[in-house]
């Protein structure tokens, strides 16, 4: 489960924040067109595309794999990081981006020494949601990690069989699952609400 949550949401960030820099800072033809398709993508329910994926993660060899499932992971949450990501930085001022253009700063450069420290409350934000919106993911692993590399959201319904139910193992494996994000909420609670406020307001 930290494995695939952890590894989503690092995944997820960075590519939300590339992606999300280019949508707010950068002109291109189609760019606001592009975003919202993107952005649509998560009005599609996960049911709706559960066969498909199937199908291609069986072409991939993917079934049973950290890989495969992480990458779902991925495809699921990025439409979201990217939302919040730009409205974050559609809030940022860009006189310090101005600066360091004049100076000769590379667009990376602007991305990761100025924009990604100024919008760290962001970043945390939405890695805060992402690993909590993939560590609670049931079908997800149900289908695609039926064997070995089982999360704890699916390991724990197998403790309860037809004749015998060991309420230790699922006590503990259910105090296992809760306590990660509620600690993880806990510590990073104001970095959340701050992110998501710097959002919210333009």
């Amino acid at each position: 489960s930290i494995l695939t949550s952890g590894a989503a949401t690092v995944l997820c960030v960075l590519m939300s924040l590339l992606a999300a820099y280019a949508f707010a800072r950068l002109n291109f033809p189609g760019r606001e067109v592009l975003f919202y398709a993107v952005v649509g993508t998560m009005a599609v329910p996960g049911y709706a595309v559960l066969i498909p994926l199937f199908r291609l993660m069986v072409s991939l060899r993917q079934i049973d794999a950290y890989l495969g499932v992480t990458l779902i992971y991925v495809s699921a949450f990025l439409p979201l990081c990217l939302w919040l990501l730009k409205g974050v930085m559609d809030t940022l001022p860009r006189s310090l981006e101005e600066a360091a253009r004049i100076d000769g700063a590379s667009h990376m450069r602007i991305l990761f020494s100025i924009i990604a420290p100024i919008a760290a409350p962001g970043l945390t934000a939405t890695a805060i949601l992402t690993f909590l919106g993939a560590w609670g993911q049931y079908v997800v692993p149900l289908v695609f990690s039926p064997k070995d590399t089982k999360p704890l959201t699916v390991l724990i319904p197998e403790f309860a069989g037809k004749n015998f139910v060991d309420y230790g193992l699922i006590m503990a494996g259910g105090s296992i699952a809760i306590a990660v994000p509620c600690l993880l909420v806990i510590f990073l609670n104001r970095y959340l609400i701050s992110g998501l406020l710097a959002g919210s307001t333009k």
